[in-house]
């Protein structure tokens, strides 16, 4: 028997199962009733329906454990959804093929286990950059062993342990079918998608470090924006939101069906919008409330306002700052209120943030990741964060921010940094070349001080923070190594409103503590999924869930989840 668990977020614990009594009811015809003067609902027999695909968010440590999967332990949470083939959420109790559905560990199994790591992030690799002392080798992933992508090969590590928990609790429905819903989109807009350089770093730059510029390693001055540092110069987050809100409009019509409301709520942030994220609901309606459920609003806002928003070129990314200031604002229980909604308390609330990289703004702030956490679980909020980390066109034009170490302690080691940090002095800039940098704010720039870095593809790889965002909210940690694959990544989170599923597994190299701890792993598996005696196969893979052939990039495909292990 399939049970619901408490995985440590307030909200989780008030599901019932109250609204699948009404899961024979759905909505045929078109979106925004108020918009349209339409309320007509048709009765779609749900047993006729067929299981048809798979979603997911990848792993995250379980809750309590947050700063990484624990050696000794082991355990991990996957969270995923099953669709069917009308893109609507399959949950538990309904009847797909004529049949009850309910999931157990029997019904969710994983095979092809391998973990790898991500200090290269892109293939191929070799034997020599390797962590031969936990035993990883160069070579291909399990599964992966003909394929004729070429360039696959990685420092992996079998681990036939990656399994799902035996007991029969352990894969569980943790959607709430019974509650109003609202779902948001927040978008990081700051200048980095369009390649341009970081505030104050337009002079010439002592790249090399020696404390003088205009040496052959260094860089001149800087051009406005560059689409070879661009991290989407193509504009791919646009067909990314567009996917979610017709996916969300499969989240309307089941709520409307069952007579929940549902709202959609959609902003923009960087440096500039401190105060209050840009709304882009809002501007489309031309003021008043941030959240719609008016078909004509909410695709102005997507198809127009959003569309049209250029990245702000001069700002960075306040990532955290904003996240707070969204939950504060627009996701607290007297926003509810204001929207009419019963039981507004228990509103089930659900946010994707999209960023391409780390919060910019480090100590220049005045909201981190602990303050986030806390919002979130005060305010009932599960947090997907998709993280948008692409392979430069040429990463030897990245520069640093200048500003980045103000209101940092120096650091003496980097262990003392976050996992995307190193310990190292800053490296300046100056109006001529010849001469010496100066800091342009408080810190000195002869202390070292905890800087982002790069591989040489200019990614900064997974980020634990955001990692743990993921677990502590009951949410999930995205990471997406091209902007091609972009929109099949982040089209399907609405879908999580009603239909979230959660397994538990337990990886056996972790358990055995055979694994760099504090670092990045990549988790490569198959994972199928039988719903009503019919079976269909997630691929946690860097090829996706279909064979790509020679000619392809494989992170195109990259779909493999990321965990961080921790003694």
């Amino acid at each position: 028997m399939t049970k619901r668990q408490d995985v440590g977020s307030s909200w989780i614990s008030k599901i019932r199962r109250g609204g699948t009594a009404l899961a024979a009811i759905g909505l045929l015809g078109s979106l925004g009733v108020a918009a349209s003067g339409c309320d007509t609902v048709a009765l779609i027999s749900f047993s006729e329906r067929s299981f048809t695909n798979i979603h997911s968010s990848g792993f995250t440590a379980p809750p309590g454990s947050c700063g990484g999967v624990q050696s000794g332990d082991g355990e991990m949470r996957l969270r995923f959804v099953v669709t069917d083939d009308e893109n609507r959420p399959i949950r538990l109790g309904e009847a797909v093929d004529n049949q009850s559905v309910e999931l157990d560990s029997d019904s969710v199994v994983l095979s092809n286990g391998a973990l790898m790591q991500v200090d290269e992030l892109q293939a191929p690799c070799a034997d020599s950059t390797c962590d031969a002392s936990n035993g990883f080798t160069c070579g291909t992933a399990p599964g992966l062993e003909s394929s004729s992508t070429d360039d696959i090969t990685q420092c992996v590590k079998v681990d036939q342990g990656l399994t799902v928990k035996s007991e029969s609790s352990a894969v569980q429905f943790v959607a709430d079918n019974d509650e109003h819903q609202v779902f948001g989109v927040l978008l990081e807009n700051a200048g980095s998608l369009d390649g341009a350089p970081p505030p104050g770093s337009r002079g010439y730059w002592d790249k090399n470090g020696n404390g003088v510029t205009g040496d052959s390693e260094d860089l001149g001055t800087a051009s406005f924006a560059i689409r070879e540092t661009a991290t989407d110069a193509d504009y791919e987050r646009t067909g990314a939101v567009s996917g979610v809100y017709t996916a969300w409009q499969e989240a309307y019509k089941l709520a409307f069906g069952e007579r929940r409301k549902t709202y959609f709520g959609l902003w923009g942030f960087d440096e500039s919008t401190t105060a209050s994220p840009t709304s882009y609901i809002e501007q489309a309606r031309g003021g008043g409330s941030e959240w719609s459920n008016d078909k004509g609003e909410i695709e102005s806002a997507v198809y127009l306002e959003y569309s049209d928003a250029s990245p702000a070129r001069e700002q960075r990314a306040n990532v955290y700052e904003s996240i707070n200031s969204v939950i504060n604002n627009q996701y607290s229980t007297d926003k509810m209120n204001e929207l009419g909604l019963d039981r507004a308390d228990s509103v089930d609330k659900q946010l994707v943030v999209f960023v391409d990289g780390y919060d910019e703004m480090r100590e220049n702030d005045g909201v981190d990741i602990e303050q986030v956490i806390q919002t979130a679980k005060e305010n009932n909020v599960r947090l997907f964060v998709v993280h948008l980390d692409p392979k430069l066109e040429d990463p030897e034009l990245l520069r640093e921010d200048p500003m980045y170490p103000e209101g940092q302690d120096p650091c003496s080691d980097n262990s003392e940094c976050k996992n995307y940090e190193e310990c190292r002095q800053p490296r300046g800039y100056t109006d001529n070349p010849g001469e010496t940098p100066t800091s342009p704010g408080t810190y000195a720039m002869d202390q070292t001080y905890c800087i982002p870095k790069r591989d040489e593809f200019g990614r900064t790889g997974p980020i634990h923070d955001y990692s743990r965002i993921a677990c502590e909210t009951g949410g999930g940690y995205i990471y997406v190594s091209s902007t091609k694959s972009l929109r099949s990544r982040m089209e399907w989170t609405p879908y999580a409103l009603d239909g979230l599923w959660e397994a538990r597994v337990t990886s056996g190299e972790i358990f055995r503590g055979k694994v760099p701890f504090g670092e990045a792993l990549r988790v490569h598996s198959d994972m199928t999924v039988t719903v009503s005696g019919d079976s269909r196969t997630y691929s946690f893979s860097q090829i996706g869930s279909l064979e790509t052939g020679g000619d392809s990039n494989a992170d195109d495909f990259d779909t493999r989840g990321v965990v961080f292990a921790t003694e």
